[in-house]
């Protein structure tokens, strides 16, 4: 019926697959631009951010998030994150994304920057094929790669042309694989420090699928504050904990369980993205969320990109209006995908109020006035046009 239902990223062009790391940041390789020609673009969505096509990407630069890279032409299509242990650490932990006009499947190497990332190398070619649809990866450290068979048709040309290969890591054997719903709860915590993110998955989402006694809980609470666990643990523990609450009725008991996380530094920006997901049911109805506003404040003014951007984000997302104000400290900021979601908070807020008080104030820099004017160039209203 549409509830929880939301826009999360848009100005992309037919992506057909997003590889999500394991501290949740999503790539792709997007079809085109807006220039004419078919040139292939690398994506990070990070969240309500503009990425330009049809209309931006080739004049209006200051209004949509620049890509990580634009590679000419191609033709973007599925793509995996890897994350397993037959890996070498040279290929390991990074987005993989198939080419179809370029026939092969290629290895990105990216690095945090910011509230972003940037490309560090070009990609390398990891599975060459004819023309190449998508890839997945599973529990054994396995690849399959799928791909049409010969030259390009878009007609009909029978039922042989197409075909799957398995691609396996040279001398490495891995661990059999657990029947994960005949394993404890505290088997299954113990299973989420795999360096398997298909395993940590799995052990995941079995948890998710119990109704876990507070005592599982408590464990996995233990798990979040334990700063000797990996990052990517940590986090799939938080979020076995936090995704019952997208059900507002079940939200006010998962609330008070992440409030004390968000003073943990390294954990707080996904304790503020688990929080915007709070009774999305009732956001969906409403508008508004659950959660305080007064919780976003002090992440609102973090010196932490990355937890002002979940910050952000999450007030947009639970309809924390109150916050406008505090919000526009952030237009024009010198990371450039903080200053654009920051714009796009703004106008998805529809704080003309706070937008105008802005435009007004005279000792306020010149970027955060066009931060201001950006996102009321996104408030369809009569009373903005008027000002």
């Amino acid at each position: 019926d549409g509830t929880g239902m939301e826009l999360f990223a848009t100005g992309t062009r037919n992506i057909l697959g997003t590889p999500m790391s394991p501290l949740l940041d999503l790539f792709a390789r997007d079809n085109t631009n807006d220039g004419g020609g078919w040139d292939i673009r690398l994506h990070h969505f990070s969240g309500l951010e503009d990425h330009g096509y049809p209309r931006l990407y080739m004049h209006f630069g200051d209004e949509h998030v620049a890509p990580l890279a634009d590679y000419g032409g191609g033709s973007g299509c599925g793509s995996v994150y890897i994350h397993e242990p037959g890996f070498p650490d040279a290929w390991a932990n990074a987005p993989f994304t198939c080419d179809w006009g370029r026939a092969a499947t290629f290895h990105h190497q990216v690095q945090r920057e910011g509230a972003s990332f940037r490309e560090i190398s070009q990609p390398t070619p990891f599975i060459k094929v004819t023309r190449p649809t998508d890839a997945d990866v599973d529990g054994m450290s396995a690849v399959y790669q799928a791909s049409w068979k010969g030259p390009a048709t878009f007609n009909w040309a029978g039922p042989d042309h197409g075909y799957i290969v398995r691609v396996t890591p040279a001398d490495y054997e891995p661990e059999p694989l657990p029947e994960f719903e005949k394993l404890s709860d505290e088997e299954l915590i113990e299973g989420m420090e795999s360096p398997s993110q298909v395993r940590l998955l799995a052990a995941q989402r079995t948890l998710l699928r119990r109704q876990l006694p507070d005592s599982t809980m408590a464990r996995l609470l233990e798990v979040c504050a334990d700063e000797s666990k990996a990052l990517r643990t940590r986090v799939a523990a938080l979020y076995v904990i936090a995704q019952p609450g997208v059900q507002v009725s079940l939200s006010h008991a998962v609330m008070p369980r992440l409030r004390p996380l968000l003073d943990l530094p390294e954990l707080a920006p996904f304790v503020l993205r688990a929080l915007g997901d709070m009774g999305s049911d009732q956001v969906t109805q409403t508008g508004k969320g659950p959660i305080e506003a007064a919780w976003l404040e002090q992440a609102l003014r973090s010196h932490d990109p990355r937890t002002r951007l979940e910050a952000l984000i999450s007030a947009a997302r639970q309809g924390k209006h109150q916050l406008a104000s505090l919000i526009t400290e952030t237009l024009g900021d010198p990371d450039p995908l903080l200053a654009h979601t920051a714009f796009q908070v703004l106008a998805r807020l529809e704080a003309s109020d706070a937008c105008f008080a802005v435009l007004d104030h005279s000792g306020l820099a010149s970027e955060q006035k066009h931060g201001a004017s950006l996102a009321l160039m996104r408030m369809h209203r009569s009373d903005v046009v008027e000002g």
